[in-house]
C-alpha cells in the first residue's frame, strides 16, 4: 500500500485552536507549579480541601474516595504524605475494622497558607480575564467535566 501523500494529521500547522491540547497545555502548567507554590501537589491539594470541608468530622477513607471518585488505595497513599506532614491523623472508628482521617491544628494552618496563595493566583488571574470571561470559564470547564464523566460511563 502507497503511503499518503498528504495525511489529514501531517496538514495541522500547530498554532490552529484546539480546546483539547489547550486544556492539556494548561493542566501541565498548573500541575507542574502547584507543588513549588503550595509544598504539595494539585491531587494532595484536592484531597486535602475536602478533608478541610468535613472538618471537624472525621472522614472514612472509603467515604473519602466514592466522594473524590478515586480508587481507595490511592486515597491512602495521598494519604500518606499529610500524615507524614502531620497536617491529618487517623482515628479507629467505633468497630475498629475501619478507619478515617481528621485535620490536625497544623493541617489548618497549612490549608490557610495554601488557601491565600491560591486566592492570590486567582486574583492574577482576574487582572486578566474580566469577571465574565471567568464565569464563563468556569462554567465550560464544569460542562466539559461532565461530558468526560459520561463518556467515562
Amino acid at each position: 500500500m502507497e503511503p499518503e501523500q498528504n495525511p489529514e494529521w501531517l496538514q495541522h500547522r500547530g498554532d490552529e485552536p484546539h480546546l483539547l491540547r489547550d486544556l492539556l497545555r494548561t493542566y501541565q502548567l498548573l500541575m507542574g507549579s502547584f507543588p513549588q507554590e503550595n509544598g504539595v501537589s494539585a491531587s494532595h491539594f484536592l484531597l486535602f480541601r475536602e478533608l478541610i470541608h468535613a472538618y471537624p468530622k472525621p472522614l472514612g477513607t472509603m467515604a473519602l474516595a466514592r466522594r473524590m471518585k478515586i480508587d481507595p488505595a490511592a486515597i491512602s497513599r495521598q494519604l500518606q504524605l499529610l500524615e507524614r506532614k502531620k497536617w491529618i491523623e487517623r482515628i479507629e472508628l467505633d468497630d475498629r475494622r475501619r478507619n478515617a482521617v481528621k485535620v490536625t491544628a497544623a493541617g489548618k494552618r497549612a490549608f490557610v497558607k495554601i488557601h491565600t496563595r491560591t486566592h492570590r493566583f486567582e486574583e492574577l488571574l482576574r487582572q486578566r480575564i474580566n469577571e465574565s470571561e471567568m464565569n464563563t470559564t468556569i462554567k465550560v470547564l464544569a460542562a466539559i467535566c461532565s461530558a468526560i464523566e459520561e463518556h467515562q460511563q
